[in-house]
């Protein structure tokens, strides 16, 4: 009996193993919606809370499985942010180009939102988890038609601002269906790349049957959305711009998924100073998100790192600025040598011959100042100045604070802005600080030692733009 009862498992296992990808992908829906639905059971309660707390801050919101897959989602871009330019976003946009994310806006398009550095150049996404087939379906009661008319009002909102520097994205699994995962992704991607002078119909009659078919749908669901928004239909051009800002990307982001366990790679590359933190980080990303989620702030490269620092989680330097935050280190350590001469006085040429100037009062009184706001440290010639802003340094760094010491002199190179700048910087210094955490402090010594004008206008400039810029960086400068 026990044999018989192997035997038609087995049986069973080997005609499960040979069905086609799309009813496997269905069964492990049904798995899945069933886990949901047992696990809602046991905590009805609680979800239902959960629920209404959140339907009342953002009406309209998906389900537990649906945010989960937003969250997961935002965490992948917010990775792709902190590899900076290395690491591919969509095509055509980078890492790098991120400057913050958002999610749950007043947008109508709003469960993740990628602010670029372009001005009004702004990501759309509506990310859909789904537990069945998402059917391209022209009714705009349908889930689809829902969605494209979402995008329409996203579009007609931000045709005056730029709209063909922004994307509308919708992000699914490939469980979503072959018809909108793949077909759709692929006939938008043509028109896109089309040159021709042909109209949409002409385009439409030379693609594939299933590309045709999941356009037209979309097409229908536009052109309805339109006259619903707009009280008129849309001309040719309008709409065509419209379908050329429109993607559908697939993201798997299942815990088996390669979309989610290639996000782990990309901390443990370009993120995680130590390899074995990277699932932790993970973790913390998407902890961080899920707060985002509920109460709809905005996250930047550097809330996100100074975030995980705190945790504290070990950090490499932001991939784009790396080799330029280790030139500011080494010029650090090479100016402290330099000035180290200035905290005793020399009577003769061998050590013994020096007295150090003790100033604990000072230090304390300096120490204390530097925590609460800028400074600038004035004082006649001699008075000691560059040797108390020695000590300041050493003691700073510690007590574990980020020193950077600067001679004004040093200060030949012009930024793009027009500011002065440290020789050999590809990026402006208030950009390579802003993209520094944690955040930490400046100091410049000898800004009269500048006899130019011209060029101590720039450093005033320079230190304007650090202290009034996106960094939290403190600044310390010295003037007789």
């Amino acid at each position: 009996m026990i044999q018989e009862i192997l035997d038609s498992k087995q049986k069973h296992r080997r005609k499960k193993a040979d069905e086609p990808l799309e009813k496997k992908l269905e069964a492990m829906d049904k798995l899945r919606e069933g886990s949901i639905k047992a696990s809602y059971r046991v905590n009805k309660e609680s979800t239902e809370e959960t629920t209404q707390a959140k339907d009342i801050r953002f009406p309209g919101r998906s389900t537990s499985s649906g945010i989960d897959y937003e969250v997961r989602l935002a965490t992948c871009f917010a990775v792709k942010m902190l590899s900076g330019k290395s690491s591919s976003v969509f095509e055509g946009i980078s890492g790098d180009q991120i400057t913050s994310i958002q999610m749950q806006t007043k947008d109508p398009v709003d469960d993740v939102v990628l602010n670029l550095e372009d001005d009004n150049s702004r990501i759309f996404i509506s990310a859909k988890l789904r537990s069945q087939s998402l059917n391209p379906n022209a009714n705009l009661s349908s889930e689809f038609g829902q969605i494209i008319l979402s995008f329409v009002e996203q579009y007609l909102a931000i045709e005056h601002t730029g709209s063909q520097k922004c994307r509308l994205v919708l992000a699914l699994p490939l469980s979503a269906g072959k018809s909108v995962a793949q077909d759709l992704p692929r006939a938008l991607n043509a028109h896109r790349n089309n040159t021709n002078t042909e109209s949409i119909e002409g385009f439409l009659s030379n693609r594939p049957k299933k590309e045709k078919k999941a356009l037209s749908n979309l097409i229908a669901a536009a052109k309805a959305s339109w006259k619903k928004v707009q009280g008129s239909e849309a001309n040719e051009e309008d709409f065509r711009s419209f379908l050329r800002i429109v993607y559908v990307e697939q993201w798997n982001l299942e815990d088996h998924e390669q979309d989610w366990r290639n996000i782990l790679g990309d901390i443990r590359t370009h993120i995680a100073e130590c390899p074995e933190d990277s699932l932790a980080i993970r973790d913390s990303l998407v902890s961080k998100f899920q707060d985002a989620d509920t109460k709809g702030y905005k996250l930047s490269a550097q809330s996100i790192r100074e975030h995980l620092l705190q945790i504290p989680h070990r950090l490499k330097a932001p991939p784009d600025y790396a080799s330029e935050i280790n030139k500011l280190k080494h010029i650090t350590q090479t100016n402290l040598e330099r000035i180290k001469a200035h905290v005793s006085l020399h009577f003769g040429k061998v050590p013994a011959e020096s007295v150090i100037i003790e100033r604990d009062e000072e230090l304390e009184a300096l120490c204390n100042a530097i925590k609460a706001q800028h400074l600038l440290l004035t004082g006649e010639p001699g008075c000691g100045k560059t040797g108390l802003l020695c000590k300041l340094a050493n003691q700073l760094h510690r007590n574990g604070t980020t020193v950077i010491v600067l001679l004004a002199e040093a200060l030949e190179g012009v930024d793009m802005n027009g500011s002065a700048n440290v020789v050999g910087l590809d990026h402006p210094l208030p950009e390579i600080l802003a993209n520094w955490s944690p955040a930490g402090i400046l100091i410049t010594d000898a800004l009269d030692a500048l006899r130019d004008g011209e060029q101590q206008s720039k450093v005033r400039k320079l230190l304007e733009d650090i202290t009034t810029g996106n960094s939290d960086w403190t600044v310390l400068a010295s003037v007789r």
